[in-house]
């Protein structure tokens, strides 16, 4: 009788573990999805070295992923630091250090990267800095920065680059109407260690308006090169023999 429960508790408990794991697994968020009330233990530039996503009750909150190495993210500081405002307590921005851990950013690292940038342009930012945040990095993952994640009234609006950061969509958003705006969307399954577009690596290549390339010999292909020109829906085809 003991060998029986040992037995079915051997084959059940793993059952359990599993399914736990796949429910608490981290699902990334996308247009319309409801934003979770985010503990940030983690904040500079802010009064309190912890806060709440709930905290920020801007009508619209703007997350700007970001990192040190990153020189287009900072000199874009400036202009956030100067929405936030203009439009006061109708706008809250975060600026999300994005993979803290694996870049080696830190509390003081991002103290002389704000000290740096007053030094050169005499702007001293007073947005709130989030960092070491995996959970804001689960939830909105991506690959290039910036990286842009629009809420308002606790739903996310859009996922942009910082292009679509204007004075002019932040005020549409706020007086009611989301403009056009394209969704960001970074390729994460994408090998360095391999040729763009080989194996569909990056997509299937229909952006390649030249190509040029070398191989060996292939066993079963004849001996000749094609060519194929593609314009104006007109298919020419030239077979150069060698």
């Amino acid at each position: 009788m003991k060998k029986t429960i040992v037995f079915i508790l051997g084959i059940v408990l793993p059952i359990f573990f599993v399914q736990g794991q796949y429910q608490n697994r981290i699902i990334p968020l996308s247009i319309g999805d409801t934003v979770p009330d985010i503990q940030f233990n983690n904040i500079i530039n802010y009064k309190t070295t912890s806060a709440r996503l709930s905290d920020f009750k801007g009508k619209l909150v703007i997350l700007d992923f970001w990192s040190t190495w990153c020189s287009a993210c900072i000199s874009g500081f400036p202009l956030m630091d100067s929405l936030k405002k203009e439009f006061g307590k109708e706008l809250d921005i975060l600026m999300v250090n994005t993979k803290s851990r694996s870049t080696g950013d830190n509390h003081d690292k991002l103290v002389n990267t704000l000290v740096k940038l007053k030094t050169r342009t005499g702007i001293a930012v007073t947005l709130p800095i989030v960092y070491n945040n995996s959970l804001l990095d689960s939830l909105f993952p991506n690959m290039i920065i910036p990286h842009e994640v629009w809420i308002l009234r606790g739903k996310v609006i859009a996922i942009t680059g910082s292009s679509d950061i204007t004075r002019e969509k932040i005020s549409s958003v706020l007086s009611g109407i989301v403009p056009t705006m394209s969704l960001k969307q970074d390729i994460f399954d994408f090998r360095d260690s391999v040729p763009l577009f080989v194996n569909n690596n990056g997509g299937q290549g229909e952006q390649i308006t030249f190509r040029s390339l070398l191989s060996g010999y292939v066993e079963g292909l004849p001996g000749r090169i094609a060519y194929r020109i593609d314009k104006s829906d007109t298919i020419r085809n030239l077979v150069t023999g060698f």
